[in-house]
């Protein structure tokens, strides 16, 4: 091993072990290191100077110990760099680029995609009678999918906020609201968001919720 070598694993090897002092990630990268050849090491530093290589930090779930977040923040800039950022953004109303007057932390992240791959979830509406008494929504024959917390965050994420009034509002237990819908695409093949968001009503299951909270002599605003 030269000297050059053995100066990077060293810088290497006492940065993850600032992470979180204690920690096997150190002998991990002290295993990893030691089957590697000069070549090899030369061609792993290569890649990361491409941004195609990156030292992953392994931390367990359930261990009792969390990664200090500032402390990473202040290790990095330890070593004259910076995760905040200056952003530029689009102002939604005007149209017009601004640069943040904020800085914020500018990361890699993983990227998980939620899809629907089993088929015996997979389920196809036999008709659109069946509602639920208490929240008007599709059930039984007539119930066809579902829309899951974490979905709607994504969508909300997105923007997706006709999406979200589509599924939760007019599809998701205000009757009037569907009905108005319904009629629309039998009167005019199609219909949009805004043609029938005019109507003041609510899901039924806002409604039973308050009822349920008055009968508990717990005053709320849920109508409102």
């Amino acid at each position: 091993m030269n000297a050059a070598r053995q100066q990077v694993q060293e810088f290497i090897l006492t940065s993850i072990d600032e992470i979180m002092p204690g920690s096997k990630n150190r002998d991990i990268y002290v295993d990893f290191f030691a089957r590697q050849s000069d070549e090899a090491f030369a061609a792993l530093m290569q890649r990361m100077e491409e941004d195609e290589e990156i030292f992953p930090f392994y931390h367990p779930n359930f261990t009792g110990k969390v990664i200090d977040v500032e402390r990473v923040i202040g290790l990095i800039e330890k070593h004259g760099d910076t995760i905040m950022e200056q952003l530029y953004d689009i102002d939604p109303e005007t149209g017009l680029q601004y640069l943040t007057p904020l800085k914020y932390p500018v990361l890699l992240l993983p990227l998980r995609i939620q899809q629907q791959k089993l088929q015996k979830k997979m389920s196809v509406p036999k008709d659109n009678n069946h509602i639920d008494d208490l929240t008007n929504q599709p059930t039984t024959e007539s119930k066809g999918a579902s829309l899951s917390y974490p979905e709607v965050q994504i969508l909300y994420a997105m923007g997706g906020d006709k999406i979200l009034e589509e599924t939760m509002k007019v599809r998701g237990g205000d009757e009037k609201a569907f009905r108005d819908y319904n009629n629309a695409i039998i009167a005019d093949g199609g219909v949009t968001i805004e043609a029938i968001s005019s109507s003041k009503t609510k899901v039924k299951s806002t409604l039973t919720v308050q009822t349920i909270l008055e009968a508990m002599h717990l005053s709320n605003n849920l109508a409102k």
